[in-house]
């Protein structure tokens, strides 16, 4: 849902750039350590992320979901749209 909320083109559009990632390193490091990629076109930032933050993002999943689904998309966020 929220693909086709944020992603122009949804969801072909998102499959189509995720297709065509390449490692990406900013610089700056990470305190994760955990690999970045991002897609050939620009548009999306991918974190390949360790199993135990999955499951602590997992535990707050729907609250942020309903936050997300209900901010209207012109208002502007730091917070990062998890789309996939």
């Amino acid at each position: 849902a929220l693909r086709q909320r944020f992603c122009e083109g949804g969801d072909a559009s998102f499959v189509a750039s995720l297709r065509h990632a390449r490692p990406w390193d900013s610089g700056h490091g990470g305190r994760s350590g955990s690999t970045f990629l991002k897609t050939c076109d620009g548009r999306f930032l991918i974190k390949l992320v360790p199993r135990h933050e999955y499951h602590a993002f997992f535990e707050h999943a729907p609250a942020y979901f309903a936050f997300v689904r209900t901010t209207p998309t012109t208002l502007p966020s730091l917070l990062v749209k998890v789309l996939g």
